[in-house]
């Protein structure tokens, strides 16, 4: 395990890296990968367009499908990847977030890569597993499993600039899955598996979401056309609400906030 912290490898190692969240479906259907790749691409490249001397990282779980999607685009554009994974590599290849040999050794090679580094993300209640059976037993528990899995998604999300997110659009229905990280992302509601947490995650933390559409296979009905792209951000519902981020934003707490997100 690399638990090196994150630099920036291209240029003065005092430049401060762009950080790129992914939060994706694991079951993308074969046919959409080129226009999902294009879209991922041209999301970096626009990005290296207008800040060519900011390095970018791209921050990920390097699951199937769309994470190791996203971190492939990203190493052959130049970006360095940092695998935040929610188990150990030994045990999380064996899990469902692979369903194949194939996609196992996808990981395997992206996590051989020089610029890929990779580190587990910290657990609900700052549980330490003292060893490897106490992993185990963990990814075999669905409620510890649900709940270790939302809380790696929302490291990423609150650990990140901007979330791009391949997504289908269809709102929550499973706990710890991507529509659940949007949400977070965008209002700062954390995933209900983490409801008696929520004081660690503030919804101040919201931000920019980079939403491609993204087709399923478990779903296949498809509301916009793969790839097509959508900017959302932070919104309120009432002046109220709004008003309450502003006085937010003029507290010592909203000036680090500001200075991250805005």
């Amino acid at each position: 395990m690399n638990d090196t912290p994150i630099r920036s490898t291209e240029g003065s190692e005092r430049c401060v890296p762009f950080v790129f969240g992914i939060t994706a479906h694991r079951d993308l259907r074969p046919t959409d990968e080129p226009v999902l790749r294009a879209a991922v691409q041209d999301i970096i490249g626009e990005f290296h367009a207008k800040y060519p001397h900011t390095p970018m990282v791209v921050l990920c779980a390097l699951a199937e499908g769309g994470d190791t999607l996203c971190a492939e685009v990203a190493l052959e554009a130049g970006a360095r990847v940092v695998g935040a994974l929610p188990f150990p590599p030994q045990i999380y290849r064996t899990m469902t977030s692979f369903g194949s040999e194939a996609t196992r050794r996808r990981f395997d090679a992206l996590l051989a890569q020089d610029r890929v580094q990779h580190f587990v993300t910290p657990l609900p209640e700052n549980r330490r597993p003292a060893d490897e059976d106490a992993w185990q037993a963990l990814a075999a528990d669905q409620t510890e499993r649900h709940r270790i899995y939302a809380a790696n998604g929302v490291f990423i999300a609150r650990n990140s600039h901007g979330l791009i997110a391949l997504w289908d659009g269809v709102g929550p229905a499973k706990p710890s899955g991507t529509a659940e990280l949007v949400v977070y992302q965008v209002s700062g509601r954390a995933p209900d598996v983490l409801a008696g947490l929520t004081e660690n995650f503030q919804w101040p933390e919201s931000g920019l979401v980079q939403h491609i559409w993204t087709p399923r296979t478990s779903r296949p009905t498809v509301v916009e056309a793969a790839g097509n792209r959508r900017e959302t951000y932070l919104s309120f519902s009432t002046k109220f609400q709004a008003l309450a981020f502003e006085r937010y934003l003029k507290s010592g707490l909203g000036h680090d906030f500001a200075n991250k997100r805005l």
